[in-house]
């Protein structure tokens, strides 16, 4: 558990070190990126940073998953333990379908963490106010918007509609100011009890 927390804690206090998120996190990738240097510079002696590693690399159980590439990912010297960072950035609108991968990148932390990981954290930086606390505040954004954990099965809301993301846990967004109209969501997701 140390791990998971001090993961969770440097990229909370990443976000707030953050001073000009317009210019810094221009999409998903950019975000990644600083983040990844970030937690180098950071981390206690030993530990290292993979980026978009496929979870088998990790562990051999981590086969058939909602994703095969973990984002960023966070090891002791030796890779036995393992903290994944899942994130989004979303830029272009598309708020149902973005918090639909949302929901499904907190799946497969889970899913990820029952294949042997440590722990996972989920992170979500916006700019658009859409995505947590305008429009309607039911169906999928209700989640984002209202409070509502996430939690059970949710439903892909657009197009295909036969898709879900399958929680076990239950998480609930909080929202904190990163400057202007810009929001980042810090979650953690532990081992089950």
């Amino acid at each position: 558990m140390y791990m998971l927390a001090c993961v969770e804690q440097l990229i909370r206090a990443f976000f707030t070190e953050i001073t000009d998120p317009e210019e810094r996190f221009y999409n998903e990738a950019s975000l990644q990126h600083e983040l990844a240097l970030y937690l180098r510079s950071r981390l206690p002696g030993g530990w290292r940073v993979y980026l978009e590693l496929p979870a088998s690399w990790f562990h051999q159980a981590a086969r058939g998953l909602t994703k095969k590439e973990i984002d960023l990912a966070v090891t002791d010297g030796s890779r036995e333990r393992a903290v994944a960072v899942e994130l989004k950035c979303p830029r272009q609108g598309q708020h149902p379908e973005q918090m639909f991968k949302a929901c499904q990148d907190l799946q497969f932390l889970e899913q990820l963490i029952a294949a042997g990981f440590a722990g996972g954290v989920f992170a979500m930086h916006v700019r658009d106010p859409l995505y947590y606390e305008r429009g309607s505040r039911r169906g999928i954004y209700a989640h984002f918007r209202a409070g509502t954990a996430i939690c059970g099965v949710i439903r892909k809301p657009t197009g295909a509609r036969d898709r879900v993301a399958e929680i076990r846990g239950s998480y609930t967004p909080v929202w904190l100011p990163g400057g202007g109209s810009h929001r980042y969501w810090v979650q953690s997701v532990p081992p089950a009890a």
